[in-house]
């Protein structure tokens, strides 16, 4: 039976991904747990700082799969499936007692759900909005900056009143509750689809059109590994401050504990910028010329915090490294819909943010050598930049990979 199309069934659908966003992205919340999860479980910060790489590298590699998944079974069964494995990870991870369960369950558990989920959801939503994919890119992704705002508050609270244990059952049900009553709004696109009062813009008809390209396809073509190395360098950036930019203030700086706190802060808050404003200046400037605003944002940034002495340039240094990070999916996501077509896009998708995965693996490994070798930072800022300029020089190869395509 053909589904009816009205003119909320695309709106629908951005709602359902941005309240999933919200919870999905609330593993930001478990560095809440760290403390009291080590003391009572007897663990090192090595040891759990480890549930974290193994997550990251699982949300990152399943995303392929997820893919496939959503285009063989659709998005709906695909994100339930998916439900059943983040929310019984939070359930689950509150009886590990011990390392492997704790792996186990936050590490595979939420990380094959939240993957999973996260492949199904951006390219089905961004599918509904051809003439918009910019600024719905970046609306879209604003739910995973809000949701550590949200829940944050009430996980502190409830750790210190019913224990770090109790509270992930307790996460475990409300996401469940939460994802089981939205999830069903994510629907399909037809493929081609298109609003009736779309107009065939110049913006939109002067852009390369190409045919459906499928995953083996894909990476074949130079463009694709360009944008493979371009999405690297914000990642590398973005999840090293992520991860230490709170100790980075404290020693670099010499300032308090409170104020690393803020810079936490500081941080979300140029995520949330750069993921509002890149979706619109996408809009205007199209895929390459927001690439290569994005990477010399990241390059300034790093540049300046070699040098940032004091509060007000590290403060704004940060910032825009945030800007930069924030902004890299909403570029990269729409770009590969542009590029290779939406009949394989999430597939494609999933296989291009593989590229967020290694990013998140180098950038936190930076920071942690940089100091252990040096007792300072400044290596991992100038390697950072390094990497910035490497991607920069790459997008000046991208238009001519791009006119490539329309022989494919």
């Amino acid at each position: 039976m053909a589904m009816t199309i009205t003119k909320y069934t695309r709106w629908r659908c951005f709602a359902g991904y941005w309240l999933q966003s919200l919870c999905t992205s609330s593993m930001n919340l478990f560095s809440l747990f760290a403390i009291p999860l080590m003391t009572d479980c007897n663990w090192t910060n090595e040891q759990f700082s480890a549930a974290y790489t193994i997550y990251m590298v699982t949300y990152c590699a399943v995303g392929f799969f997820g893919g496939i998944l959503t285009e063989r079974f659709g998005p709906r069964k695909t994100l339930y499936c998916a439900m059943l494995f983040y929310v019984s990870g939070w359930f689950l991870a509150g009886f590990a007692d011990n390392l492997p369960q704790l792996y186990l369950t936050f590490g595979l558990g939420i990380g094959i759900g939240g993957g999973i989920m996260y492949a199904a959801c951006l390219p089905t939503t961004l599918k509904w909005f051809p003439d918009k994919t910019g600024i719905i890119s970046g609306l879209a992704m604003t739910g995973a900056t809000v949701g550590p705002i949200v829940f944050a508050p009430f996980v502190a609270d409830f750790i210190e009143k019913i224990g770090p244990q109790n509270t992930l059952h307790l996460l475990g049900i409300i996401f469940f509750i939460f994802l089981s009553s939205t999830l069903w709004m994510i629907t399909s696109c037809p493929l081609n689809w298109r609003p009736k009062n779309l107009q065939e813009r110049s913006e939109i008809t002067t852009e390369i059109k190409t045919n459906s390209f499928t995953p083996l396809q894909m990476l074949k073509t130079p463009i694709f590994w360009l944008l493979f190395i371009i999405f690297i360098a914000p990642t590398a950036t973005g999840t090293m401050l992520v991860s230490a930019v709170s100790p980075i203030a404290q020693r670099q700086l010499g300032q308090t504990a409170m104020f690393g706190a803020f810079c936490v802060s500081v941080l979300t808050c140029g995520s949330l910028t750069g993921r509002v404003l890149f979706g619109l200046i996408y809009d205007k400037l199209k895929s390459r010329r927001s690439l290569a605003l994005v990477l010399l944002i990241n390059l300034i940034a790093m540049l300046m915090l070699t040098v940032a002495s004091n509060s007000s340039l590290f403060l704004l240094s940060i910032f825009l490294c945030g800007i930069s990070f924030g902004s890299i999916l909403v570029v990269i996501a729409p770009t590969v819909l542009l590029l290779f077509g939406g009949e394989h896009y999430n597939s494609n998708y999933g296989l291009m943010f593989m590229g967020y995965g290694l990013g998140a693996l180098i950038g936190p490994w930076l920071a942690a050598n940089s100091y252990d070798a040096t007792g300072g930072y400044w290596p991992c800022f100038v390697s950072s930049a390094v990497l910035a300029a490497i991607g920069l020089l790459m997008v000046f190869f991208t238009r001519r990979a791009a006119l490539r395509l329309r022989t494919k």
